[in-house]
C-alpha cells in the first residue's frame, strides 16, 4: 500500500491517517471579512490570510496553552501539600532540631 501524497507541514503519522481515512488534506480559502480600523490598532492587529497558519495560532496554541494552564493548576495543590508536610522529609529531618521538628509539627495539627 502507497503512503499517498506528502501534506506539508503535517507529522508521518497524521499523513498516513489522512490517506487511510480518504480525507481531503487542504485547508479551504474563506472570502477575507473587512473589519473596520480604529486609530489605536496595532499594525500587527490584523488577519491571519494563511489557512494554515490561522489553524496554527486558532486551535493548536489554544489547545497548548489550556494543557499548560491544566498541568499548572493541577500541579499547584501538589506543591502546597510538599510544602504542607516538608519537615517530614529525610533530607530536612536532618537538618531540623528536635525543637523545630516539635514546631512544625504543632503548626501541621493547626492547619
Amino acid at each position: 500500500m502507497s503512503r499517498g501524497p506528502r501534506v506539508p507541514g503535517a507529522p508521518e503519522f497524521q499523513t498516513k491517517k489522512i490517506y487511510l481515512w480518504r480525507i481531503k488534506a487542504e485547508f479551504t480559502d474563506k472570502r477575507q471579512r473587512r473589519t473596520k480600523k480604529f486609530h489605536d490598532e496595532l499594525s500587527s492587529d490584523c488577519r491571519l490570510t494563511d489557512p494554515m497558519l490561522a489553524f496554527k495560532v486558532d486551535v493548536f496554541y489554544r489547545l497548548v496553552d489550556v494543557a499548560i494552564n491544566q498541568l499548572e493548576l493541577r500541579f499547584e495543590g501538589q506543591r502546597q501539600v510538599a510544602q504542607l508536610f516538608k519537615f517530614i522529609f529525610p533530607d530536612t529531618m536532618l537538618h531540623l532540631s528536635d525543637a523545630e521538628l516539635e514546631t512544625e509539627a504543632r503548626n501541621l495539627q493547626t492547619a
